[in-house]
């Protein structure tokens, strides 16, 4: 009798110890950064594919980028038709690329857009988080400093805004082209 008594408190126990133990709280901290690791790299992962998908390598040296969020809306009149009143939900990114003191050569921005998009990670894919606007075939130039001319749309250093979908976070993507014609993307998070 007794035991089996002693038999079921130490079950009881032991229930309580495992039950306790479940929690995410408990969780060791190597397990935790584990998870965390897992996470960052499947983001990486598909950050890399999207880039392969868009033909682009990647290089994050080719640019400095700097973005900054903007709180508020973007202002547009009530008089406007309603597809222009639609963005002002958007919130804004202000966005400075230049070359990085050591660039020797210009680098191509190939549209009216800058060749800039905004995505966000939503924890399986990455989604395109600007509206995609008609991009007029424009080439801007990205030139080293003490370079440029007073012509023909170059810039030592580029500044702009761009429209987007609220995100906790965002990612954005330079795409540009080199002299050579090579595709490559450039990045920054924000």
């Amino acid at each position: 009798m007794m035991g089996s008594l002693l038999r079921r408190l130490g079950c009881a126990f032991v229930l309580v110890l495992v039950a306790g133990g479940c929690g995410a709280d408990s969780m060791p901290s190597s397990t935790k950064s584990s998870l965390r690791t897992d996470r960052l790299e499947r983001k990486e992962k598909a950050w890399l594919e999207l880039l392969a998908r868009s033909s682009l390598r990647p290089d994050k040296r080719k640019v400095v980028m700097e973005v900054k969020r903007e709180e508020g809306r973007l202002a547009i009149p009530p008089s406007a038709p309603p597809e222009i009143r639609k963005r002002a939900k958007l919130q804004r990114l202000r966005i400075s690329i230049s070359l990085p003191p050591h660039a020797e050569e210009e680098i191509f921005l190939p549209d009216s857009t800058f060749g800039l998009n905004a995505y966000s990670y939503g924890g399986e894919r990455w989604r395109r988080m600007d509206p995609e606007y008609f991009a007029l075939q424009r080439v801007s130039t990205l030139v080293p400093f003490g370079k440029a001319r007073r012509c023909c749309d170059q810039y030592t250093t580029l500044r702009t805004g761009l429209g987007v979908r609220r995100a906790r976070s965002y990612r954005v993507l330079l795409r540009g082209l080199t002299r050579g014609g090579d595709k490559f993307a450039a990045w920054t998070d924000s």
